[in-house]
């Protein structure tokens, strides 16, 4: 196949006179967000030959404010999940696989499931909440989702995962909740719709 290539723009966006209704975000500070109902999660991650989620690119192309990367011959294509959150009776939410696609040579196609966006929140993880690391961490992680059946519960991670987080994570499956650390190379993004006259719009890529 041919190498794929990645790239970056910046643009600037006019203003439009359409009525817009923006969902406003979970409350969050620098380190987490509660995933809230009519949300949704899009993951994207790489299918590569090797399994690994760390694909190798090197820049072959600069000018102005786009720069083209090129892939390694590693690279096979990406999967993109969307994982909606919906209310739970009683509170809190549950998440499940809305669509799935899988793109190679830039041609998509929708698969039923993905093999490679996955995630694995248990039904008994009515909270759930990302983390982002502002530090590395030992693993190279940045990212990871925590669940708890109460609030409570998740409140206590926290304060260890802010502390320690592999140790807290470790600790806390250990404990038969829920921690999943998102590997590097993978994409999670949390997710609010807004209504553009009348219209649900989703974040664009």
């Amino acid at each position: 196949m041919k190498a794929a290539a990645v790239v970056f723009m910046v643009a600037l966006v006019g203003c439009t006179r359409a009525r817009t209704t923006v969902v406003p975000l979970p409350s969050t500070d620098r380190e987490y967000v509660d995933l809230a109902p009519g949300w949704r999660l899009r993951i994207v991650a790489p299918v590569t030959k090797s399994g690994s989620y760390d694909v190798k690119t090197e820049a072959v192309q600069q000018q102005g404010n786009v720069i083209t990367l090129k892939s390694s011959d590693d690279l096979i294509g990406f999967e993109t999940a969307f994982w909606s959150i919906h209310a739970r009776p009683g509170g809190g939410v549950s998440i499940q696989l809305a669509s799935a696609e899988l793109t190679v040579d830039g041609k998509p196609s929708a698969i039923a499931k993905p093999i490679r966006a996955l995630l694995h929140v248990p039904q008994t993880a009515r909270y759930v909440r990302a983390f982002y690391l502002t530090r590395k961490s030992d693993a190279d992680h940045n990212m990871a989702l925590a669940g708890a059946p109460r609030m409570d519960q998740l409140e206590a991670f926290t304060r260890a995962f802010h502390d320690s987080p592999n140790e807290a994570c470790a600790d806390y499956v250990k404990q038969r909740h829920y921690c999943e650390w998102i590997p590097a190379g993978m994409a999670v993004r949390p997710e609010a719709p807004r209504m553009v006259d009348g219209v649900t719009q989703w974040p664009k890529q």
